[in-house]
């Protein structure tokens, strides 16, 4: 038999425990207030979740952990989070839907520093989750399968998903995305951003900071982008428009476009062509398999194409093109902000048609073929012709040296079969 003392002791424990008890599944939970629809839909039943939770005040970050379905997020300005779930299930009768759709919703966990809602099960024909949460709260989603939707907040988001879509808009603060499969659209960011996706097509638009975008196979569009760029894809186009920064970009198999850039490009295509036009910087092109167009360039260009013509217009800065096959078109238009010193033209197996101002000091060296033909317009100047020789192939060539007004930076034009033109511009 227990004194009075002991059974006061075993009161007070009992009375602590299950105070620690309510404590701690008011700390997993902190629901305060629910409600639940349910509908007939074709051979199942969609079940409707529609739940508040208050935040604690320490709570920072907001988490999704492996939900599998389409995920929407939207910001608010209060301190709680509502979310709506929705859950398609196949069952014969309404209570058994409730009673499946219960077992499987999600679990909302708030911890001193996160709020994490996570699934615990991958069953139902349909599922999808849409939270309203604060402006402030760092945000990170994972999920097997399905759409996410981001828009708002000016916090970081970090996304992570097998496959489905994204789109995200309105965001201040760095974002990471990667997508085992399905299409990225970005908009209005103000910091950093990263995509990684193994397949699918990536929009960028309005990004305030450097962005670094790897997809497998799929069209990379990006515009309005202040800082540099990194764009890579296994297999299909990239374009880029109006940015304020370094552009590295890569394709296995497409063609590259780009506008209005500040800053200097190095572009690369396995088998594709290349496009540029206003451009202020320094540009290096290559394609295994296509043609190079520039127009309006301020700055210096460096051009490669095993196969394919070259077409350069309105340049101010050096150059240097390389053509296997092909021929190649230069236009200079020198800008007093720009100091030209050399032209370097090789078209192994095409013409060259050089246009320049006729008042253009140089110093010229010419390679031509045997049979190939020199045409010169409007050049005050003399060229000595040496004697034919052959070059590593075993074709026989012919060097021209001399001088256009004088002498001054230095051309080179070299063609093995095809013709050589210097002309005014």
């Amino acid at each position: 038999m227990l004194s009075g003392n002991h059974k006061s002791s075993l009161a007070g424990g009992t009375t602590f425990l299950l105070l620690l008890v309510t404590g701690l599944l008011g700390f997993a939970t902190s629901r305060v207030a629910m409600g639940q629809a349910v509908s007939k839909k074709n051979d199942g039943f969609v079940v409707q979740f529609d739940e508040t939770v208050q935040l604690r005040a320490s709570v920072g970050k907001v988490l999704i952990s492996a939900f599998p379905g389409d995920v929407d997020i939207v910001r608010s300005n209060n301190e709680r989070i509502r979310y709506v779930e929705s859950i398609t299930v196949k069952e014969d009768g309404e209570e058994d839907a409730r009673a499946e759709a219960a077992n499987i919703s999600v679990i909302v966990y708030q911890t001193r520093g996160e709020i994490e809602f996570q699934s615990r099960g991958d069953i139902g024909e349909n599922r999808r989750i849409k939270l309203w949460i604060p402006v402030d709260l760092e945000l990170e989603i994972s999920n097997s399968y399905g759409d996410v939707t981001v828009e708002g907040g000016n916090a970081p988001v970090e996304i992570a998903t097998g496959t489905g879509d994204i789109i995200i808009s309105d965001l201040e603060g760095y974002l990471d995305i990667w997508t085992g499969m399905g299409d990225v659209d970005v908009r209005n960011v103000s910091g950093p951003l990263t995509i990684e996706s193994g397949a699918g097509d990536v929009e960028a638009v309005h990004i305030g900071a450097e962005i670094h975008i790897l997809t497998g196979a799929g069209d990379i569009e990006i515009s309005n982008i202040e800082g540099d760029v990194t764009a890579t894809t296994g297999g299909g186009d990239i374009e880029g428009d109006r940015i304020n920064g370094d552009v590295d970009s890569f394709t296995g198999g497409g063609n590259i476009e780009f506008v209005y850039v500040k800053g200097d490009l190095d572009l690369n295509t396995s088998g594709g062509t290349i496009e540029f036009e206003y451009i202020v910087g320094h540009v290096r092109a290559t394609t295994s398999g296509g043609d190079i167009d520039v127009r309006q360039l301020r700055g210096s260009l460096t051009a490669e194409t095993m196969a394919g013509d070259v077409y350069v217009y309105d340049m101010s800065g050096d150059v240097k093109v390389v053509s296997k096959v092909g021929d190649v078109f230069v236009r200079i238009n020198p800008d007093r902000n720009v100091e030209l010193e050399f032209i370097d033209i090789r078209a192994e197996n095409g013409d060259i048609d050089l246009r320049i101002p006729s008042d253009l000091k140089a110093d010229l060296r010419i390679d031509l073929g045997y049979y190939g033909e020199l045409e010169t317009d409007k050049f005050g100047g003399h060229l000595e012709w040496s004697e034919p020789r052959r070059d590593s192939a075993g074709a026989r060539i012919r060097r021209a040296v001399g001088t256009l007004n004088k002498g001054g930076i230095r051309i080179e034009l070299s063609t093995g079969t095809g013709d050589i033109s210097i002309k005014d511009r």
